[in-house]
């Protein structure tokens, strides 16, 4: 096609203004706050000559830094190994992350994810574990429940990630909390990570409910968790979620969100990349956005589940934002029930992730201070 670059090109000569190239531009970032070296984000994409390569370049980085986690282990490494093996999980997660089926390729890879970040767990400080919630019809949510250290009880908050993410993932984004001495439990929800792929169950907004639900109801049974101390957090499609769920569940004290959606359009807008839709569709388990519209009911929003909130509510915004547009972000300002905060930054895209350390600095402030006055 003419203007494109030619396929054989490595991306690092490509035109800015090609599309993939935006999407990196714009995922970057990301990668970087989850954990990825910046000097193995240019090493993986001097071989990147086109979408193909992209999982074997990620996979091959994985590899690398799994064995040499794995030879770490051996000899007795632990700090090594660790880092080895986060770096080996964020690698492969993002080796998988452009794959939007249920091929054999995508199940060896996020195996690779879940294998890589068990191993780093057993170097955390606390004690981390795999755990799988019941929500209803053989239906579990997977997740991963990090307990401080100590008999006496604290604060817990619920993380909920984004729709194109997985629980392992967010490993930065929850350590934030776990550093501020709240225990944690992060879920993959219905159309995430291992729910979606292991038990092929879609997003949808009233399922999703019943998980945070059966989260919460896990939290409460836990002797290592404060039960008047219970937040819920997350970005994204999953601070859609939390703000949903607070607005559903008045156990919670506290919900912090970044870049939630207000309504359901908005991940269709036209500044959006084509592969960020298209990982949408997969998650929802729709072939189209005809589909995806006549599945939910037209276009959600969270309005009526805002109004309803009652805890002490945090939203940030970033106001260069294509998923979420400013109009959409007051508009839910000024829907929620409750005390609020609402911080709009400039300049800050999606999730904010080219602010990245501070707005999740003061975000976890936030959250711990409420919940230990609560």
């Amino acid at each position: 096609m003419e203007g494109q670059p030619d396929q054989s090109t490595p991306m690092s000569a490509w035109n800015e203004q090609t599309s993939i190239m935006a999407i990196m531009r714009h995922r970057i970032p990301r990668f970087v706050f989850a954990g990825a070296q910046y000097s193995d984000i240019d090493v993986v994409l001097q071989k990147i000559t086109g979408r193909g390569s992209w999982v074997e370049a990620w996979a091959e980085a994985g590899k690398r830094y799994e064995d040499f986690g794995l030879e770490a282990e051996e000899k007795k490494r632990a700090v090594s190994a660790k880092e080895s093996f986060l770096l080996a999980t964020i690698y492969y997660q993002l080796a998988q992350s452009d794959l939007f089926d249920f091929s054999k390729q995508k199940f060896d890879l996020y195996g690779k994810v879940m294998e890589n970040y068990m191993r780093a767990a057993r170097y955390f400080d606390g004690s981390l574990e795999r755990v799988e919630i019941p929500f209803g019809m053989g239906k579990k949510a997977p997740g991963y429940f990090w307990k401080q250290q100590g008999r006496e009880k604290k604060p817990a908050v619920l993380v909920l990630h984004g729709a194109d993410s997985t629980k392992e993932e967010y490993h930065t984004f929850v350590e934030y909390f776990f550093k501020r001495g709240l225990n944690t439990l992060i879920i993959d929800g219905p159309g995430q990570g291992e729910t979606r792929l292991h038990q092929d169950v879609p997003m949808d907004d009233a399922e999703f409910t019943k998980a945070a639900t059966a989260a919460v109801d896990f939290l409460l049974a836990q002797p290592e968790v404060d039960q008047d101390r219970i937040g819920v957090a997350g970005q994204c499609m999953g601070g859609y979620q939390a703000l949903r769920h607070a607005g559903n569940d008045h156990r919670l004290k506290a919900c912090y969100a970044i870049s939630p959606f207000f309504r359901s359009s908005s991940w269709f807008g036209m500044m959006v990349p084509a592969p960020i839709k298209k990982s949408i569709l997969f998650v929802y388990g729709a072939s189209s956005q005809e589909e995806l519209i006549e599945r939910v009911g037209g276009d959600l929003t969270i309005e009526a589940e805002a109004r309803k909130i009652q805890c002490p509510t945090l939203v940030m915004h970033g106001k260069a934002d294509i998923f979420v547009p400013n109009e959409d972000a007051e508009a839910l300002r000024d829907s929620i029930g409750g005390p609020k905060d609402f911080i709009a930054y400039e300049g800050g895209m999606h999730a904010l992730m080219n602010l990245s350390v501070l707005p999740r600095m003061l975000g976890a402030d936030w959250m711990a201070e409420k919940l230990a006055a609560s």
